[in-house]
C-alpha cells in the first residue's frame, strides 16, 4: 500500500509514528524531502557523535560526568531535545493533514479521540529516552552535591604529617634510595604498649561503654583530653595541593555504626594510593586490631610516647570526642585516622571516604545482590544495620552463592571461627566480585536506589571540584599495576601485646608501600601469595 493510499487520519498517524521513532522519517514519507533530510541528518550526526565519544573517549566522558556544571547543561539539553522531538512529531502529523486531499473532510469524534490517545503515546515514546537521561543526570548531580564538599568548605586534608621535600617540589626521589621512616618511640613486645585486659576479639569499647552485642568489655583508661589545642589548621586542601607530592592517597573506611551501638568503630581500613610518576597503585589493608600505631603530633599531649594504646579501630571515636585537637576539621575522627595512617605508611593521606553498614546493605540490594565463590562456610550472628531490625543468624555454605545485602554484610563482618585477617580477605573478595558484576546495564537499573543509599551513608572530604581530575588520574592506571597488600602478621608485625594483639613493624610497612608504588614493584618477601583456589574468592591472604 503506497503512502497516498492511507486514509487521512491514519496516514497522519503513521507519519507521526515514524518521526517519533526516527526524527525526519515521517517527513520523508510525506515527500517533504528537504525538511526530512535535514532532520534525519541532524539526528544521525548527534547519535554518531555520542557513539564515537563513548566508544573512543569513554574515560573523558566519565570525567565530564563528574562535573556538576556539565550535568546541569546535559540535563537542560535533554529536556530541550524532548521538546524538539515533540515538535517534530507534531509537525509530521500536521503536514500529513495539509497534504492529504481528504483533510477537509471532518473527522468523527471517536476518530479524534483515538488519534489524540495515539498521539499522546507517541509523544511519550519520543521524549522518553531524553527524559530518562535527564532523570539520571539529575540524580547524579544531586549525589555529587550531597556527598562531596565544595572546595571552599572542604575540611583540612593533612595535619602534622610533613610531606618529604623532594616530593613536594614535584620530582620523585630515587626509587632505590633507602626509605626512612619518621622517628617514633620504640615499642616493646608486651610492655611499651598499654596493657589490654583479656576480651573477646569481637568487642572493644571505652570505659563505661555499654554495647548491646554482649557484656561490655573494659579497655584501658583513656587520658582525659585537655583544653583545645592551639594547633592552627592548614589551609583547606584542593586537588593541586594534594598532587604536590605526585601521589593521591585516599583512606577508605567502613564503620560499624548502627542501631544500639554507642559510637563508631572503623572496622575496615584500606589506604588507596596512586603514584602519578610510576602509574602504579596500591590498596593497603590495615587490620582493625593493630595496637601501638604512631600518632600525629596533635595527640602527643594525650599520649607522650606517640603511640595509640588501643586497637586502631577505636581511634576514630576517641578523636571525635575532642574536636579541638583538629580545629577546622569537619570530621575530627577521620582527620585523626588520616594523620595516623600517614604516620604508619609514610604516605600523607589526602582524603577519606567512609560508609556505614546500612549503606553497604542498601547498595548491595540495589545491585540485585552479589555472587561469590565461598571457599569455606561462614556462620555468624549479625547486629542490625538499620533501625527497626533485629539480630539475625546467617549460615553461608561453601560454593558459589548469591548473597543479598544482609548476607553480604554478615559474610564480610564475620570473625566467628576465623580471624580479622580472614575477614580482610573476604572484604577484598567481595569488592572484586562487585567490580566484575557491576556492568553498565546493572548500574543503570540500580542507579536511583544507589543514589539514595550512598547520599545517606557515605561521608567524605573529597572536594567536588577535584573529582574530575582524580577520575582522570585513576584511568591512567592499568589493572596489572594495582597491588593489594594486607599488613597482617607475621610479615608486618614487630611483636605482640600481652593479649596477643599485633604491634606494627612500621619501617617494614613503609618499605612495602614505597616498593609497591615503585617501578620494580614488591619484592618476593613482601608480595602477597597468589591465590591457589580456582575461585572468585580465595581464602589466601
Amino acid at each position: 500500500m503506497s503512502a497516498r493510499s492511507f486514509p487521512s487520519p491514519w496516514r497522519a498517524l503513521a507519519a507521526a509514528a515514524l518521526s517519533a521513532l526516527l526524527p525526519g522519517a515521517g517527513q520523508l514519507l510525506l515527500r517533504a524531502w528537504l525538511r526530512g533530510t535535514l532532520l534525519l541528518a541532524s539526528s544521525a550526526c548527534l547519535a554518531g557523535l555520542a557513539w564515537l565519544a563513548w566508544r573512543y573517549e569513554r574515560a573523558t566522558v566519565l570525567v565530564f560526568l563528574l562535573r556538576p556544571s556539565f550535568l546541569l547543561v546535559a540535563l537542560c539539553l535533554h529536556v530541550t531535545l524532548a521538546l524538539i522531538r515533540w515538535l517534530i512529531v507534531a509537525d509530521a502529523f500536521r503536514l500529513a493533514r495539509q497534504r492529504c486531499h481528504q483533510s477537509l473532510k471532518p473527522w468523527g469524534v471517536r476518530t479524534q479521540l483515538t488519534l489524540l490517545a495515539c498521539l499522546s503515546v507517541l509523544f511519550a515514546l519520543a521524549a522518553l529516552p531524553h527524559l530518562v537521561i535527564a532523570f539520571y543526570t539529575y540524580q547524579a548531580h544531586h549525589l555529587l552535591v550531597r556527598v562531596f564538599a565544595s572546595e571552599a568548605s572542604a575540611g583540612p586534608q593533612t595535619w602534622s604529617f610533613h610531606r618529604p621535600a623532594s616530593r613536594v617540589s614535584g620530582s620523585a626521589p630515587p626509587r632505590n634510595a633507602p626509605f626512612h621512616s619518621p622517628p617514633v618511640p620504640a615499642v616493646g613486645e608486651t610492655t611499651a604498649v598499654a596493657q589490654l585486659p583479656s576480651m573477646d576479639e569481637v568487642h572493644n569499647s571505652f570505659p563505661g561503654q555499654q554495647r548491646t552485642e554482649s557484656a561490655p568489655d573494659q579497655m584501658p583508661s583513656v587520658p582525659t583530653p585537655e583544653a583545645t589545642s592551639t594547633t592552627q589548621p592548614p589551609t583547606p586542601d584542593n586537588a593541586e595541593h594534594a598532587l604536590a607530592d605526585r601521589r593521591i592517597a585516599i583512606l577508605l573506611l567502613g564503620s560499624d555504626a548502627g542501631p544500639g551501638r554507642d559510637g563508631t568503630r572503623t572496622d575496615a581500613i584500606i589506604l588507596a594510593v596512586l603514584d602519578i610518576d610510576t602509574q602504579r597503585a596500591g590498596l593497603f589493608g590495615v587490620p582493625r586490631n593493630l595496637v601501638g600505631v604512631p600518632l600525629p603530633a596533635e595527640l602527643h599531649r594525650d599520649f607522650p610516647d606517640g603511640r595509640w594504646p588501643q586497637l586502631i579501630n577505636a581511634l576514630y571515636r576517641y578523636a571525635s570526642r575532642d574536636p579541638g585537637r583538629f580545629p577546622g576539621a569537619t570530621d575530627p575522627g577521620a582527620a585523626a585516622l588520616k594523620a595516623t595512617i600517614g604516620e604508619l605508611t609514610g604516605v600523607p593521606v589526602d582524603y577519606y571516604v567512609m560508609v556505614d553498614m546500612a549503606g553497604f546493605v542498601r547498595v548491595i540490594d540495589a545491585l540485585g545482590g552479589v555472587t561469590i565463590d565461598v571457599p569455606k562456610p561462614v556462620a555468624t550472628w549479625l547486629s542490625p544495620p538499620r533501625a527497626g531490625e533485629d539480630w539475625a543468624y546467617y549460615e553461608i555454605p561453601a560454593g558459589r552463592q548469591h548473597l543479598n545485602g544482609h548476607q553480604a554484610l554478615a559474610y564480610v563482618r564475620s570473625r566467628t571461627g576465623t580471624s580479622d585477617y580472614d575477614r580482610m580477605a573476604r572484604q577484598r573478595c567481595l569488592l572484586g566480585a562487585l567490580r566484575r558484576q557491576a556492568d553498565l546495564p546493572t548500574l543503570l537499573v540500580a542507579f536511583p536506589a544507589m543514589v539514595e543509599a550512598i547520599k545517606d551513608a557515605v561521608r567524605t572530604d573529597i572536594p567536588i571540584e577535584a573529582l574530575p581530575q582524580l577520575a582522570e588520574l585513576a584511568f591512567t592506571v592499568s589493572p596489572e599495576h594495582v597491588v593489594a597488600v594486607g599488613f597482617t602478621p607475621p610479615t608486618f608485625t614487630s611483636g605482640w601485646t600481652a593479649d596477643r594483639y599485633p604491634i606494627p613493624d612500621i619501617p617494614r610497612i613503609q618499605h612495602a608501600v614505597a616498593a609497591a608504588l615503585s617501578p620494580e614493584g614488591l619484592p618476593p618477601d613482601l608480595a602477597p601469595p597468589r591465590p591457589t583456589l580456582p575461585s572468585a574468592c580465595s581464602w589466601q591472604e
